[in-house]
């Protein structure tokens, strides 16, 4: 598994050779705007969320000194307290735009170090259609990323994407990835960390809930391990102790994807890949645990197909469909309610 040789990162272009990377790469249609600057209505909707919740604050204090611990009273601050919690998440999560001559910069660098070696550099592109990976594939924009020439073929970058949260406010996210190609198909595995959910982190949006199985030691104290059903045993297969030990101490900040013939590490807020010591852990995690995954994945084969290849159910888990338990509960709910007032 190719690992990355970081002299390109210290280096410090001068005015001239900057000015000709920004000329050529503007030339070829490479935007001048940070693709990691947060979008108008998600800059709005953390804007607009700071006062309300200092309105929201305000009211429980003037409440508090005018009536004391009284009911309205402690139900305005329980609000003004998830009001706070809310901006805090929302505002945490907006990263200031890179501007001038910082963003060309870490574009130089990035262009430098991939041609070190021997990769491509992508300052920014629109996501594609049908591209594996749940992130990926809920993408608007991909940018800063460097893929390797040679197999297997490695693509480390980031990604955005804006989540509605209706009457015109959203929500920016922002991932950063570390795809890892295979040598041929695995079935799709999902590993959600436990230790990136918090103020430093947010939480995967898998929507595969159903598929949880449960490994043995203190594995998921720190990953929850998602599969299609029937696909425990080929998981216990490429998760060996070994393994489940690097992820514990290497990947417990990154979220993992296994999909088609790729392995996909995602970590929250996005990868700062002008800073050496952010390559530092990426070069861990290739080193370690994408080339063992990868080397234990390329030697599997499904028994339930006569070539070895993933059967049909593997592909893909099953998506929750919560509309008949939400549909049952409602129903139980109204039968209850209902048989109590026959009762009566």
């Amino acid at each position: 598994m190719q690992t990355f040789v970081l002299d390109a990162l210290n280096a410090r272009p001068n005015r001239a050779a900057l000015r000709q990377f920004r000329q050529a790469a503007r030339a070829a249609g490479v935007p001048s705007r940070d693709a990691a600057a947060p979008s108008f209505r998600g800059g709005c909707t953390a804007l607009l969320m700071v006062p309300f919740a200092l309105l929201v604050v305000g009211f429980a204090v003037v409440g508090f000194v005018i009536d004391g611990f009284s009911g309205p009273v402690i139900f305005v601050s329980v609000i003004a307290v998830l009001m706070v919690l809310g901006s805090v998440l929302v505002v945490a999560r907006i990263r200031p735009p890179r501007i001038g001559r910082r963003l060309w910069r870490e574009r130089f660098v990035l262009a430098r170090l991939a041609e070190q070696n021997n990769s491509t550099y992508t300052a920014t592109a629109n996501a594609q259609p049908g591209t594996p990976g749940l992130l990926l594939r809920m993408s608007d924009r991909v940018y800063d990323v460097v893929t390797t020439r040679s197999a297997p073929r490695v693509s480390i970058g980031n990604l955005a994407y804006r989540q509605d949260t209706g009457r015109g406010g959203a929500i920016d996210h922002r991932w950063g990835f570390i795809s890892v190609q295979l040598e041929r198909r695995f079935p799709h595995t999902i590993l959600d960390s436990r230790s990136n959910n918090g103020l430093n982190g947010q939480v995967f949006p898998n929507p595969y809930r159903s598929g949880a199985i449960q490994l043995e030691g203190d594995f998921p104290q720190h990953f929850t391990l998602y599969c299609p059903a029937g696909y425990d045993a080929d998981i216990r297969y490429l998760l060996t102790p070994d393994l489940m030990g690097d992820l514990i101490d290497s990947g417990s900040g990154f979220d993992v994807e296994i999909i088609d013939d790729r392995i996909i590490f995602y970590k929250p807020l996005g990868l700062a890949l002008a800073d050496e010591r952010e390559w530092a852990v990426i070069n861990r995690m290739l080193s370690r645990v994408a080339a063992d995954m990868a080397r234990r994945a390329g030697r599997y084969s499904d028994d339930r197909t006569l070539d070895g290849s993933v059967a049909p159910q593997g592909v893909r888990m099953q998506r929750v469909n919560v509309l008949p338990w939400m549909i049952g509960a409602a129903v139980v709910l109204v039968g209850g309610f209902a048989l109590a007032m026959v009762l009566q």
